[in-house]
């Protein structure tokens, strides 16, 4: 059983999680109170700045069952936010995942169904190689994955021209220079594509610096450029991340 405390976001989305979670040989479980907070910009002009917007207190619990070796069915529970009149949501998933002995090391397939009959099935291949001395500080890793992810709407049996296909390739490479002061360095690369309902592209760079003070504490910096189809311009989405874990 382990307790967490999460803070990380932007400037204009601030966002914290607290809760709790068990593990177990069969059972996994998580239970948690996420504090959304977003701003709205109310004039173009930076001098002219004025943010307002709302905050979202949201409870969730999410629970998995392992049937089998590889097979877990995940069940999550969305309760309405606090400061508003919005629903309970529920969603079932049943996830597929399995070891390969190939470059991909890891099959992960999931099938998701809302009660309001939208659908999405997802499968990702995974990988993990560590390229320089594993016994070394800090030795050279790359890991990512490809994920092919087909979803339609709960209005998709009236209208196929709700269902949408994305693929998305990502890449991780962490070690690439020492450790200083207890901190860890690495580079990221994300390129997305959906096709059907709503076509879009995006690609994001992003650099991660990460420090441990202890076992339990975690700070990292996330410093990012992204290009979406909505924004053809260059965005830079800095955040700062806080964890705190406590094990019982």
């Amino acid at each position: 059983m382990t307790t967490y405390l999460e803070s990380s976001g932007t400037e204009l989305k601030p966002r914290s999680n607290a809760g709790v979670s068990l593990h177990g040989d069969r059972l996994r479980m998580r239970a948690d109170l996420s504090l959304r907070g977003k701003q709205l910009d109310a004039s173009n002009h930076a001098f002219q700045f004025r943010p307002n917007g709302s905050t979202e207190i949201v409870p969730s619990l999410r629970s998995a069952v392992t049937l089998a070796k590889n097979l877990n069915l995940e069940t999550g529970v969305s309760f309405a936010e606090w400061n508003s009149s919005s629903s309970t949501t529920f969603d079932t998933r049943l996830r597929y995942k399995k070891s390969l002995d190939l470059f991909f090391d890891e099959l992960d397939s999931s099938l998701w169904r809302s009660p309001e009959g939208a659908t999405k099935q997802s499968v990702r291949l995974g990988f993990h190689e560590v390229l320089g001395d594993p016994g070394a500080l800090a030795p050279l890793t790359i890991s990512g994955g490809a994920i092919f992810e087909a979803t339609r709407g709960a209005a998709a049996l009236e209208a196929a021209s709700s269902s949408q296909h994305r693929v998305r390739v990502e890449a991780r490479v962490a070690g690439l220079m020492p450790e200083f002061l207890g901190a860890e360095h690495a580079v990221g690369f994300k390129v997305e594509k959906a096709v059907g309902s709503r076509p879009e592209s995006a690609s994001a760079l992003t650099y991660n610096p990460s420090w441990a003070p202890s076992s339990l504490t975690n700070l990292g910096l996330n410093l990012e450029l992204e290009r979406q189809t909505s924004s053809p311009a260059l965005g830079f989405a800095p955040s700062i991340d806080f964890t705190w874990r406590s094990r019982f």
